[in-house]
């Protein structure tokens, strides 16, 4: 993934995106974002009519999950908190193209402010989800867990 590289489809840029995280060792989130339905909802006659659907999005910004910083409340009652955020400015932009056939990368900062490392990666909240495969199989031996009780 570079700047300016154009998608057909979200689907595709996904699965590009997947890859790019897997093998950089970096995590991100969607921070911002407007779909074409909603674009085309508050512009009836506007350009993104004849977008295609499989785009999904007019715009999306994504930021890495270290991005931002805390906000302490100014409350006497905080309970104490950890937080993965620290100021990493790490995001990718995606903006549908002109015609409205691809999503083009308009902006690509990859400067992480943090470590970045597989350990770390392997980690992540997003890289411990369990995968749909593998709860069939649990979910599978439960079933026959209970029925042996």
């Amino acid at each position: 993934m570079k700047l300016q590289d154009s998608y057909k489809s979200f689907e595709e840029f996904e699965s590009s995106f997947r890859v790019y995280k897997d093998v950089n060792f970096v995590d991100f989130f969607i921070k911002d974002c407007k779909t074409l339905t909603s674009i085309n909802a508050k512009f009836p006659n506007g350009r993104m009519m004849t977008a295609s659907s499989d785009l999904k999005y007019y715009y999306i910004k994504f930021c890495c999950v270290h991005g931002g910083c805390y906000k302490k409340k100014k409350t006497l009652d905080q309970r104490s908190t950890s937080t993965m955020r620290q100021g990493c400015d790490a995001g990718i932009y995606l903006k549908a193209s002109d015609d409205g056939k691809s999503l083009v990368i308009t902006k690509m900062t990859e400067d992480h402010n943090h470590e970045v490392s597989k350990i770390l990666y392997d980690h992540l909240p997003n890289q411990r989800k369990i995968t749909p495969e593998n709860k069939a199989t649990v979910l599978d031996a439960q079933k026959i867990l209970t029925i042996r009780m």
